[in-house]
């Protein structure tokens, strides 16, 4: 954004670090604005979601909520003392509040409002309470934390709706799908994938370990000190680990010799 003169459209300052991004490496904003890797990872970044079918319109707002959210960190609260309170807050930098909130495209006392004060009901009354400057800071930093969780899960939702097959299409053509690989367990599906063969396979190899150690060779070492033992009957799944892994007639190693013979 910094390369695209862009900062001051998202009321960013490009000499000081918002407090959400300094640390014990980025010390100064320059540090963010002057490093090749930031703007080859923001390019590629920005670049995927063009691929996936974000437009410039979203972008825009994915921006302004992550500015807001930085603008907001840098919000500063004093403690107000009267006469009847001594717990009370306001904000002192009200620019700083004024940026995050047009930015969010709410009013700015609005926002204030929200960091300033909560509302208790109390038999279907309520009552507006003022919040000290520690508890302003606490209300401040999680609406930081919402916002950014809500934007990721936008942003999750916004790219399976994007990448979501056609219904319009045939039986015949599914369209396209991402495979997610997990270890959860042995799965049926309505449609299994090839990612789910392949974590039903290692469960298979599990239970075969499992099967050889607690089975086979505590039953050999039973015999060899001639314990006398039941005989615990199980089921060998050897044969089908076979068909899958054995080599060169497996399952998955024909698989592999198609995917590399030359078509």
């Amino acid at each position: 954004l910094a390369e695209r003169k862009k900062l001051a459209h998202y009321k960013l300052s490009d000499n000081k670090t918002p407090k959400y991004l300094e640390s014990e490496h980025v010390k100064l904003l320059p540090d963010i604005v002057n490093n090749a890797f930031y703007k080859e990872q923001f390019d590629s970044v920005e670049q995927c979601f063009k691929v996936i079918g974000f437009n410039l319109e979203e972008l825009g707002s994915v921006y302004s909520i992550l500015a807001a959210i930085l603008n907001a960190g840098d919000i500063e609260f004093a403690s107000v003392s009267s006469e009847h309170q001594t717990d009370k807050s306001n904000i002192s930098n009200t620019t700083v509040l004024e940026s995050a909130a047009s930015l969010l495209y709410i009013r700015a006392d609005e926002l204030q409002e929200a960091l300033t004060s909560h509302c208790v009901v109390t038999r279907g009354e309520t009552i507006v309470r003022p919040n000290t400057v520690e508890k302003a800071i606490e209300v401040r930093d999680a609406m930081g934390k919402a916002l950014f969780g809500r934007l990721f899960s936008w942003i999750v939702n916004r790219i399976n709706t994007l990448l979501k097959p056609d219904t319009q299409l045939s039986e015949d053509d599914k369209g396209f799908n991402i495979g997610i690989l997990d270890i959860f367990g042995f799965e049926n599906f309505k449609r299994n994938s090839f990612e789910q063969l392949c974590i039903n396979i290692a469960n298979e190899q599990i239970q075969f370990y499992f099967n050889q150690h607690i089975f086979a060779w505590e039953q050999n070492e039973y015999l060899n000190e001639d314990v006398d033992a039941r005989v615990i009957e199980y089921e060998d799944n050897r044969p089908l680990l076979d068909m899958f892994l054995q080599k060169p007639m497996g399952l998955l190693s024909l698989l592999d010799e198609e995917s590399r013979f030359p078509q």
